[in-house]
């Protein structure tokens, strides 16, 4: 908003929070003070909130493998990850580049800075994701998700380890929600993703060299 032609004198500027919704701006306090006086040029004050439902997230100031942690009410990359400078980039057999985000799906994003997003939505738990022979890249649920809970159709359909990704790739034994993760399959088929199950949280940091397995290449 724009406030033009005001008197001299002490003001407090403040909002009306929605229901559903939190003030994180200003830091402190409810309202904003300002004093206009003769010589008073101008100013600028900003308030900040977020949605109730919202949870927060952290990305790293490189390219990052992330999915989509909640149900969202807009899927598309500039709503639910706003400072990202670059495309969506999902894998099907290539890269593609997708500006709406689907679910259970992997995407590369690149960021210049490290940041938490807060993502407004609902939680899923249990969900399933068509998956192609080779590698595909694949996100997860709103809970972490045991790698020994994943189910799949047909059966015994895994050629890989699952892999993360944090500035290089990780062997994990959960999916965490809002991460991306390589899978290599030897058919056609669906992974049933199912965060009700007992997991363990402990993820490997063991570093893979992928050309082992096969080539990964992604170019910046």
């Amino acid at each position: 908003y724009l406030f033009t032609n005001i008197p001299l004198g002490s003001y407090s500027l403040s909002q009306v929070i929605p229901s559903g919704w939190v003030q994180t701006l200003p830091v402190g306090g409810v309202s904003h003070s300002l004093t206009i006086t003769p010589d008073w040029l101008g100013a600028f004050n900003d308030f900040g909130n977020y949605s109730s439902d919202a949870q927060r997230y952290s990305m790293d100031n490189r390219w990052n493998m992330v999915s989509l942690p909640l149900r969202v009410t807009d899927r598309r990359k500039s709503s639910v990850f706003v400072y990202t400078k670059s495309n969506a980039f999902a894998f099907d057999n290539g890269y593609i580049i997708e500006d709406t985000l689907k679910y259970l799906k992997g995407y590369w994003l690149k960021f210049d800075f490290g940041h938490n997003v807060w993502i407004p939505g609902q939680p899923f738990y249990v969900d399933s994701v068509d998956v192609k022979k080779g590698w595909n890249m694949i996100g997860s649920v709103s809970d972490p998700v045991s790698i020994n809970s994943i189910s799949t159709i047909p059966s015994n359909i895994f050629l890989s380890n699952f892999y993360g990704y944090k500035g290089g790739y990780r062997i994990v034994d959960s999916l965490q929600p809002v991460r991306g993760y390589w899978i290599k399959v030897k058919n056609d088929g669906k992974l049933i993703i199912n965060s009700t199950t007992q997991f363990n949280k402990e993820i490997s940091t063991q570093l893979i060299d992928l050309e082992k397995t096969n080539k990964i290449e992604l170019i910046d």
